[in-house]
């Protein structure tokens, strides 16, 4: 279930508390007793009244959207990334379940047998970004990457990693700091997929309106240049040729100005972090492509009804029907390696080896 925005007044009282400060709440006014740090950090007196909209003449200081208390705990908020670690109730999955998934998955260009099944636990991950696109304007919002263990993809999860649609507490968990930064080795790749898709549309937007303004400019200085000469004083050639080059000039700096002004900076940050640690069955395959073969494991989670995605080995994107390159065995998506008949040129066999 979706909690609802702090109002302002709760929202500064546990900023301050969560900064070491002493806070108490009185109705619609907060009393604060901030440590020295904190209080020459947030220019403020080390004895501090706090009130969403103080009355005229009141010594309490504002808290309300747009005060500049309110503003400085926000953006000290934005600079750290909360995260929690939990385990969902949840019953593993039946093993035979997990084989049978597993039995059909499609390898595009060889066969795939299942040697066993165990069940055990792994860690997945819901990472939010906050995303920005700023030029002429700004834009901004959230997106999720979802991530699985082995550099998987989880495809059937649905709301089990996103906390704030659960009706219950999901308890705290433990797991071990390699087993977290492995969930999220992936991340970079697809959080940038992820943002191209989210930005599109404020990035067309932007070129749009780069487009109409400079043609209106193109145009408008189009017009100026053809009246230069054109009126019944005749003007001398030479210095109608200057005046057009004049004109010429000033357009290109504005068009260039235009450039700058619609170029557009678009960055992304971990915005909040759940890692979940869930029930699954691992299943070993052993997939065959000519005289190769190799071992590959498949994930299938508690609530799942279809295997994680595998990573691919080019680009890391997920993908549910990977093809095995000629030369080393490596899981190729369909981006990658849209035709997989014959011999394909491998991503992952060009990059040189770490």
């Amino acid at each position: 279930m979706t909690d609802a925005l702090p109002d302002p007044l709760s929202f500064t009282a546990r900023a301050l508390a969560a900064r070491g400060a002493l806070v108490e709440t009185h109705g619609a006014e907060a009393v604060a007793l901030l440590p020295p740090a904190l209080g020459k950090a947030l220019h403020a007196p080390e004895e501090l009244l706090v009130a969403t909209h103080p009355r005229e003449g009141a010594a309490a200081v504002a808290c309300g959207i747009g005060s500049p208390l309110l503003e400085r705990l926000s953006a000290e908020a934005r600079r750290s990334t909360p995260w929690a670690l939990v385990a969902p109730a949840a019953d593993a999955p039946k093993v035979s379940h997990a084989t049978a998934l597993a039995g059909r998955l499609v390898v595009r260009n060889g066969l795939a047998e299942v040697v066993d099944a165990a069940v055990g636990t792994a860690v997945y991950a819901r990472v939010t970004m906050a995303w920005s696109v700023e030029a002429d304007d700004r834009y901004e919002g959230l997106f999720a990457v979802e991530l699985g263990p082995d550099r998987g993809e989880p495809a059937g999860l649905g709301s089990l990693l996103d906390v704030t649609a659960r009706e219950d507490d999901a308890p705290p968990a433990r797991a071990d700091a390699a087993a977290l930064a492995a969930v999220l080795a992936p991340l970079a790749g697809r959080a940038q997929r992820a943002l191209a898709a989210a930005s599109r549309d404020a990035l067309e937007s932007i070129e749009r309106r780069h487009a109409r303004d400079h043609q209106r400019m193109t145009e408008y200085f189009a017009g100026l240049a053809a009246e230069v000469g054109a009126g019944r004083r005749k003007v001398d050639p030479a210095v109608a040729a200057t005046r057009r080059a004049a004109l010429v000039a000033e357009r290109d700096a504005r068009l260039r100005d235009l450039v700058v002004r619609y170029t557009p900076k678009v960055t992304a940050a971990p915005a909040a972090m759940v890692f979940a640690t869930l029930p699954v069955v691992r299943v070993r395959l052993r997939v065959r492509r000519r005289k190769l073969d190799r071992e590959l494991r498949v994930v299938l989670p508690a609530t799942a009804q279809a295997l994680d995605l595998l990573a691919c080995d080019g680009c890391d994107e997920g993908t549910a029907r990977p093809a095995l390159c000629d030369d080393r065995l490596h899981l190729v998506c369909e981006r990658c390696a849209p035709q997989a008949q014959g011999r394909f040129a491998c991503v992952a066999c060009a990059r040189p080896r770490r």
